[in-house]
């Protein structure tokens, strides 16, 4: 069997991340990029899939759609 251990300094790193990928995915949309863009340059410079970069883009829209009611 398999323990896993609590280590902050990887919950912090992954925070870090994804702060950094959703702070990138918001300036690409500021300057009017399309969200197909978006996802590949995200995937290219983190390292993730396309599809994980769409879940990122696809959760700043909802959050941009819960802010605009």
């Amino acid at each position: 069997m398999m323990l896993l251990t609590y280590d902050p300094r990887n919950v912090r790193e992954a925070t870090m991340r994804s702060s950094n990928i959703y702070a990138a995915i918001r300036a690409y949309k500021r300057v009017g990029v399309e969200n197909g863009r978006i996802r590949k340059e995200i995937s290219e410079e983190y390292g993730i899939t396309p599809t994980y970069a769409q879940n990122y883009i696809d959760t700043i829209e909802k959050e941009e759609k819960g802010s605009a009611r």
